[in-house]
């Protein structure tokens, strides 16, 4: 399994160099992070990079431009957009598909957020904490437990790292039986 994840976080690294996203999103002194599974280095099945950028302002039509480039350097062949700049969230929500060098189909989940506003460095900072967490031991039984979930749930990856991280589940039956009695929506306190 971690031979796997590391295939698959090189690969991750191969999508954003080639498409030069990072750089693209950078430009203009804009601030760019990784998050999610590529930031702690927990990828596994799910074939998936998150990005969180910055701006000053959440100009649509700015976000447009500079996601066509992206677009257009990872060969992408789909996307999509919500703008969500009257929700809490402050921000512009984009999703790409594209493919790597060996013909396997990745999802970029790059967000636009309002510098300042609720979220600005948030996701990375529960990522940080998520990392100084991790020993040998969890992150085996975390990458473990990623593998061996149902590819027909949809499970997001911080519920995966609180229960073994906080909770110290170890097997999926546990997991899932976890999952019952924290829902998602106790994530925002999981690891602030």
């Amino acid at each position: 399994m971690d031979g796997v994840s590391a295939g698959n976080l090189a690969a991750a690294k191969e999508v954003l160099a080639s498409g030069k996203v990072l750089e693209i999103l950078r430009d203009g002194n804009t601030r760019a992070d990784l998050v999610g599974s590529v930031r702690t280095g927990l990828i596994a099945k799910h074939l998936d990079i998150d990005i969180h950028f910055y701006t000053p302002v959440l100009d649509e039509a700015r976000s447009f431009e500079i996601m066509g480039r992206v677009a257009k350097n990872l060969n992408a062949e789909s996307a999509s957009f919500k703008n969500l700049s009257d929700t809490e969230e402050k921000c512009l929500e984009w999703h790409m598909r594209c493919a790597d060098s060996r013909g396997r189909p990745w999802t970029l989940d790059i967000i636009n957020i309002l510098e300042s506003s609720k979220y600005d460095g948030y996701f990375e900072s529960v990522a940080d904490r998520i990392k100084s967490m991790l020993t040998p031991q969890k992150r085996a039984d975390i990458l473990a437990l990623k593998f061996a979930a149902p590819d027909s749930e949809k499970i997001c990856g911080i519920e995966f790292c609180a229960a073994v991280l906080i909770y110290g589940v170890r097997s999926l039956g546990e997991f899932m039986c976890w999952r019952i009695n924290h829902p998602l929506s106790e994530a925002k306190s999981w690891f602030i």
